[in-house]
């Protein structure tokens, strides 16, 4: 009796270690170094703030940059802003221009889901100006699939998009050459 006592504590010893070990492992996998600055000159930033021009995410009265979820930023590739100069951004409001997705009041753009808009490349928006867009209404003029009200226009789901080089200004991801804005 003692013996498959003492077998019984000894599996169970060995079964907890297992356990113990595996999720240290599992805990060592999900490690996320993380980098959370303020008041960089310019940088590869992330989670910043007052920052000068840099690639950036999550920041707010950047200069010039390739940003994430900012406000009030010059321009850049941004991304849940408000307040941009122009910029590639995704759900801003007031922006100048930009590559945009679910904005308001944007100049020109690359937008999806936007209102009120100057002209960009936009999905799912209404009374934009001109625009590369999908799902819309009340465009200027664009590049359109599945809209209604729109000046001109031609494609879906296009060119205006992603992996792009030599292009103007905004509305990139993964762009080289571009006269502002560094994109994703």
């Amino acid at each position: 009796m003692k013996k498959l006592l003492f077998s019984t504590a000894l599996v169970l010893s060995i079964g907890a270690l297992s356990t113990s070990a595996i999720a240290k492992t599992n805990a060592i996998k999900n490690t996320i170094s993380v980098s959370d600055k303020k008041n960089t000159g310019s940088a590869d930033v992330n989670d910043k703030k007052n920052t000068g021009s840099a690639d950036l995410s999550d920041k707010k009265n950047t200069g010039s940059a390739d940003l994430n979820d900012k406000k009030n930023t010059g321009s850049a590739d941004l991304s849940d802003k408000k307040n941009t100069g122009s910029a590639d951004l995704s759900d801003k409001k007031n922006t100048g221009s930009a590559d945009l997705s679910d904005k308001k009041n944007t100049g020109s753009a690359d937008l999806s889901d936007k209102k009120n808009t100057g002209s960009a490349d936009l999905s799912d928006k209404k009374n934009t100006g001109s625009a590369d867009l999908s799902d819309k209404k009340n465009t200027g003029s664009a590049d359109l699939s599945d809209k209604k009200n729109t000046g001109s226009a031609d494609l879906s789901d296009d060119n205006d998009l992603s992996d792009k080089k030599n292009t103007g200004s905004a509305d990139l991801s993964d762009k080289k050459n571009t006269g502002s804005a560094d994109l994703n």
